[in-house]
Formats: structure tokens, sequence, C-alpha cells
């Protein structure tokens, strides 16, 4: 029984790793969108806040992103 419980927190660790490392690939590709196409970050924006519920006008507003450059 301890073998299958190991078992399924090291999958349910590497599925978190995973994630984790694609979210940070998307929240790279959104930052370079942001800085060189305002417009269709916009879009994408909203698209992700549409289908998010985690996302607050202040996560994804515009100044924000450009003054941490």
């Amino acid at each position: 029984m301890n073998v299958i419980c190991h078992f399924n927190n090291s999958r349910s660790k590497k599925q978190q790793l995973i994630e984790r490392n694609v979210n940070q690939q998307l929240a790279r590709k959104l930052y370079i969108l942001a800085l060189t196409n305002k417009e269709s970050f916009e879009k994408w924006i909203q698209v992700i806040k549409n289908n998010c519920k985690y996302l607050a006008d202040a996560d994804t507003s515009q100044s924000s992103i450009m003054s941490d450059s």
C-alpha cells in the first residue's frame, strides 16, 4: 500500500513540474508578445481572462508588465 501511495505522490509531483514548465513557457511567450505587439497581446489576455477564473485585471495590466522590464 505504501508503494502505491509513493508512486501516486511522485507521479503527482512530476505532473506539477510539467505543468509549471508549460506555464513558464507560456508566460515568456506572452511577455514577448506584450513587448512587441500590444494589440495582439490585449486580445490574448482577454481570451485568457475569459477562460481563467484566477486572473484579475491587475494581474494583466499592460503598465504593470511593461514596468517590469
